[in-house]
């Protein structure tokens, strides 16, 4: 049998019309397949909760290279509560208001973390409506 490789969906769903904004719009995401706990947990919430935008994702892709590429040996960033150490040898999400049990769970390579990163940039620069949808596949 099989395993079906890991796979990451981005989609806008509606949240209704507020009588002052207008129409709200959600940037969901989900992990599937292999390891989609870990990946849903510590990459697509953890994303959702510190990048809103595509300059946070700008911000935390600058600190990633500047790593990867040797010119510094640990950078962090953090938002609600939840941020991402990029070392050399990987970038560890940290959900601070949890009691991590396993902190391996949320240990990435940069490349890997760099795609899912570049990915949701990609994302949050789409119109919102229900036809922006993305799906990221590992193997």
């Amino acid at each position: 049998m099989a395993i079906e490789p890991t796979s990451i969906e981005f989609w806008c769903e509606s949240g209704g019309k507020h009588p002052v904004v207008g129409d709200v719009w959600y940037r969901l995401s989900i992990a599937r397949g292999k390891d989609s706990e870990r990946y849903s947990r510590y990459l697509c919430d953890a994303l959702s909760m510190m990048a809103h935008r595509a300059s946070d994702c700008d911000a935390m892709v600058n600190l990633l290279d500047c790593v990867a590429n040797g010119d510094s040996q640990e950078e962090s960033y953090g938002v609600n509560d939840t941020r991402v150490i990029f070392r050399p040898n990987g970038a560890q999400v940290e959900i601070l208001i949890e009691d991590e049990s396993e902190p391996a769970a949320g240990r990435f390579g940069l490349s890997e973390y760099r795609k899912v990163l570049c990915a949701w940039r990609s994302f949050l620069l789409l119109p919102e409506a229900p036809e922006s949808k993305m799906r990221l596949e590992f193997s």
